[in-house]
């Protein structure tokens, strides 16, 4: 599902924000299980 108009929802953040902060949270989440220091 593809978002061209950025339109806030209740909480004030737009769909594809959400979907930015939780890709960016994933990818680092997955870095610190990676190259979690020994």
């Amino acid at each position: 599902v593809l978002y061209p108009e950025r339109v806030p929802n209740s909480g004030g953040f737009s769909d594809l924000d959400v979907w930015q902060a939780r890709r960016v949270a994933a990818q680092n989440l997955h870095d610190l299980a990676f190259y979690r220091p020994a």
